[in-house]
């Protein structure tokens, strides 16, 4: 067998020595004897390969917002690119928590379509506005302790520059409100102070200022009265380069928050079921810009000669095509955002924001640093594209999150197989319902991946959320650890295959499996390894074939790490049949004490 090596991130070096594995397959085996009669293998291990399935799950609201229940697939029409396609598996979550009827039709849909629903509080601390986190994380609290939908798993997460899961997926709400009272006692990094002090310098700048006279039609400046002048203009334009200053650091921000949900969501991708986060953030398509009208609503004559125009000015730092990604990214991965505006309803543009700043008396609020309109489109955008729905922080915010449970507890999951499977292009999804009046709330779209990239998924995410599914039924199993010279550890790790559960294909006097085996390592800083893949064959000759349906395939993985907790994972997938299975299990190295398998 070949060896391998993981590289780890930069953020997990420090903890976890580089990971060498080294596999050998071990097959125990019992013995057919000369006397008994070898049956000739048969098709009878053969099955064909999964048909891949596209999940659509669908809210349906009447026009008063109240959810339609009792449909039927019959009532549904779904088009990938424009192209009607069979809907070949349906399934509603409202009749899961009816109790069943004598006579009932049995729910006609495979288990990737009956899995628990997963609910993902992420509180973004990196880009946050500190007055509105504390209003959200107390309203989110008031909600996790109300009766949620049945079979419904909530997870939260805070991120500020490195994700922290403050709670694992769980439906017992006292782990779940002490997660928030933890999260409301971490400071968030909020921009917003800088913002509001550089507007109201500039409201002050504006207020000082002897009035600015117009340029003259000849286009020659008027004559300055003088040095205190001359230095008063010399002020209102040095703001300029300040603004981009901080438009830059807050752009430097929305990027990274996107980069780190994007992160979050691919996690996501590896847990099957309906999967929804409830993003609590800031964010701005274009950071800036706000700052730059205000400047050039106080400055109109200097905004002339120097021909400022904010968008002009603010597009550089312009989100548009990473909020697209974004929302590509999570109909990929069939997770839909709901997210949470920092304001109210109320105002209407942007220009009256501006106009509130101007008059504020030096105080101006929100309204003059931030671009509330671009804002809520971002927001609206990641929602509406996603099937989710986008909840504002102001008096109503408790009901919204009632009607986000409502949700979760009443949509319908549509499946059917794609056109053209493997061709790695984005295609986008239109649900039509054929009754009038109804309100649908969908993904619009997904990306057809990879069978490697979604193994990759499910290994990260048993690694970072400790969401893990087993199929076949793989076991992992640290054994003896051995001290080596240079403080760290090999730590070997027993991978047990149930071979009874593999697609055996015939191939001249054998039977073969084929094998991908996916690895990863977590710190307890979270630091990752890279993810490691390895192929192997299982051969086995026709006349032990009998015997070996019965015992399991070992591979024993070798693993060099440092001194402290770490969680291994290891994902299996046959290559015959697609399924896949992963397993992980926590061990302390240099301790010999094991944690439990996942």
């Amino acid at each position: 067998m070949r060896s391998a090596k993981h590289n780890w991130h930069p953020s997990a070096r420090r903890q976890v020595a580089t990971v060498v594995a080294v596999a050998s397959f071990i097959l125990s085996m019992g013995w057919v004897m000369a006397d008994d009669p070898v049956e000739t293998p048969s098709a009878t291990f053969y099955e064909p390969l999964r048909v891949p399935l596209v999940n659509v799950e669908v809210v349906v609201n009447d026009k008063n917002g109240e959810p339609i229940l009792g449909l039927s697939e019959q009532d549904f029409e779904v088009l990938e690119d424009g192209e009607p396609v069979s809907i070949t598996h349906f399934f509603s979550a409202a009749e899961r928590s009816r109790p069943a009827v004598a006579g009932d039709a049995p729910t006609r849909g495979p288990e990737m379509l009956l899995q628990d629903l997963y609910l993902a509080l992420y509180v973004d601390d990196s880009n946050v506005n500190s007055r509105y986190r504390a209003s959200a994380l107390k309203h989110l609290r008031d909600f996790l302790e109300q009766p949620l939908p049945p079979k419904i798993k909530t997870i939260l997460v805070r991120f500020d520059g490195t994700l922290h899961v403050e709670s694992g997926f769980s439906d017992q709400p006292d782990q779940l409100v002490a997660a928030i009272d933890r999260i409301q006692s971490q400071p968030p990094r909020d921009l917003s102070r800088e913002g509001e002090s550089l507007v109201r310098r500039m409201q002050s700048a504006a207020a000082k200022a002897p009035p600015q006279m117009p340029d003259s039609p000849s286009g020659l400046k008027p004559r300055s009265s003088g040095r205190v002048d001359e230095a008063m203009a010399f002020t209102h334009s040095d703001f300029v380069p300040e603004i981009h200053t901080h438009a830059s650091a807050k752009y430097a921000r929305n990027r990274d928050s996107l980069q780190g949900l994007a992160e979050f969501v691919r996690y996501l991708q590896g847990i099957p079921g309906h999967k929804a986060v409830l993003w609590v953030g800031g964010f701005e398509m274009r950071a800036g810009e706000n700052i730059f009208r205000t400047w050039q609503g106080l400055f109109p004559a200097e905004a002339r000669r120097q021909r400022v125009d904010p968008i002009r000015e603010s597009i550089q730092y312009d989100m548009s095509q990473e909020l697209r990604k974004l929302v590509h990214h999570a109909n990929t991965h069939d997770v839909s955002f709901y997210t949470l505006g920092s304001l109210g309803s109320g105002i209407v543009t942007s220009v009256e924001y501006d106009t509130r700043a101007f008059t504020s008396s030096g105080r101006p609020g929100d309204s003059g640093h931030l671009d509330v309109r671009g804002e809520q489109e971002a927001l609206g955008m990641m929602a509406v594209l996603t099937g989710g729905r986008m909840l504002m922080d102001n008096a109503t915010l408790g009901r919204q999150l009632e009607e986000v449970a409502t949700d979760l507890g009443s949509y319908y999951s549509l499946a059917y197989t794609p056109p053209s499977p493997g061709d790695g292009e984005y295609h986008e999804i239109t649900v039509n319902l054929r009754r009038e009046g109804a309100q649908l709330r969908y993904r619009q779209g997904y990306l057809d991946v990879s069978g490697e990239d979604r193994m990759a998924a499910r290994t990260l995410a048993a690694a970072m959320l400790g969401v893990a599914a087993n199929p076949l039924g793989i076991g992992v199993e640290c054994q003896q650890q051995e001290s080596r010279e240079d403080g760290t550890y090999l730590v070997p790790v027993m991978v047990r295959i149930p071979i009874g559960d593999l697609v055996l294909m015939p191939d001249a006097g054998s039977h073969v499996a084929q094998i991908s085996l996916f690895s990863v390592v977590r710190d307890d800083r979270g630091g990752l390894s890279d993810l490691h893949e390895r192929a192997y064959p299982i051969e086995i000759a026709n006349d032990q074939l009998l015997s070996a349906v019965a015992q399991r395939a070992e591979f024993v993985v070798g693993m060099v790490l440092r001194k402290g907790p770490h969680r291994i994972v290891v994902s299996v997938r046959d290559d015959h049949s697609f399924i896949e299975s992963t397993e992980f299990v926590d061990v302390v190295v240099g301790t010999d004490k094991e944690g439990k398998t996942g």
